[in-house]
Order: C-alpha cells, then structure tokens, then sequence
C-alpha cells in the first residue's frame, strides 16, 4: 500500500484486532522524495503509523524505500525514531531499491542500527510502478557479498546465486542491476 503525506493520520485509521493467529509482515513506504505527490514524508508519520500497525498484531514492519532515494543517514534516522518509541529492532526490516546506488550502503546503515532482516532480488531485478525512473531492488547478490566480507555467515551459496541471477536476468531480456554478478561473470 503507497503511502504518503496526504493519507490520513494514524488516529483515523480503522480499529483492527491486537493479535494475530500467526505472524504478519507488512510495508510502510517512507519516500523522501514522492515523484507525484510532491515532497518526504515525515519520519513523524511513518513513527505513527508503525505503531498503530504493531497495535493491529503486525509483527514485522518493513520500511520500503520504493524509489531508490534514501540515505545511511535518514536510515538510521528512521530506525531510531522506531525504537525511541518502543518498537522493536528485531521487528524492523527494510526494502531498499538502487536508484542512486545506495542500497548496500542503506543495508549496511540498518545493520549498525541492530536491524537484521533485509528484502532483496536475485540480480536486482524490479522497480517501481509509482517512478519510472527508479530502477530495481537491492541485488541479492550484492547484499550477499557484503554480508559475507562482514563476516556475517549466510549459508548461501553465491556463485550458484549469481548463476540464477545470469540466467533470470537474461531470461527477462535485462542486464543484471547486481555489480557482483556483472563482475563474477566477465
């Protein structure tokens, strides 16, 4: 679901219960620069809403920066104000797109931030419907590398994934958005 300055405050949302059967995941968008509706949103009002979305019994927030344009610093910027109002870390993962080339940098801004769960997409691929000219998802081939050269032990094997992502890519008629896999396979 977009979200933007213009929705509604957290108050007028509707009442949902306080506790799900089952764990429930769900994104909230926090765009600092919307292309149609005009401006960033107020880590104000993703603060809001992320609470009252925990209210509904939503264990896992996932903070989208849908269109690429996020920095380490308003990264870190959101996830504090997050867990200054209660929310847990272990309850915040993000979404990040390569716009401006910042993905791993953002990943990396949770990572000191106590964050631990991250989405990302075989070579990249996807996008935005809301900005044409954003490009596609943090590379899970790049989140892999970096997470590795940490030290943080994945289990995932990269040069199988870096074949899946050839062969997705090339299935799709793109070039991979992941460096890692354009430099793996030169």
């Amino acid at each position: 679901m977009p979200w933007s300055r213009a929705s509604p405050p957290a108050r007028a949302m509707p009442a949902r219960p306080t506790r799900t059967s089952r764990p429930a995941t769900r994104t909230t968008t926090r765009r600092t620069d919307l292309p149609r509706k005009g401006g960033a949103v107020d880590t104000a009002d993703v603060v809001r809403l992320a609470s009252v979305m925990r209210e509904w019994g939503i264990d896992q927030l996932s903070l989208g920066d849908t269109i690429g344009v996020a920095t380490p610093g308003q990264v870190r910027g959101v996830v504090r104000a997050l867990t200054a109002e209660g929310i847990p870390v272990e309850s915040i993962a993000l979404h990040m797109h390569d716009t401006y080339g910042m993905a791993v940098a953002n990943v990396y801004a949770g990572l000191e931030e106590g964050v631990r769960a991250f989405d990302a997409a075989a070579g990249g691929v996807g996008g935005c419907p809301f900005a044409r000219s954003a490009t596609g998802n943090l590379a899970t081939d790049d989140l892999i590398w970096m997470l590795e050269g940490l030290g943080i032990r994945t289990g995932i094997d990269l040069d199988a994934l870096t074949d899946t992502s050839i062969w997705l890519t090339s299935a799709l008629g793109k070039n991979p958005a992941s460096r890692v896999a354009t430099a793996l396979t030169r």
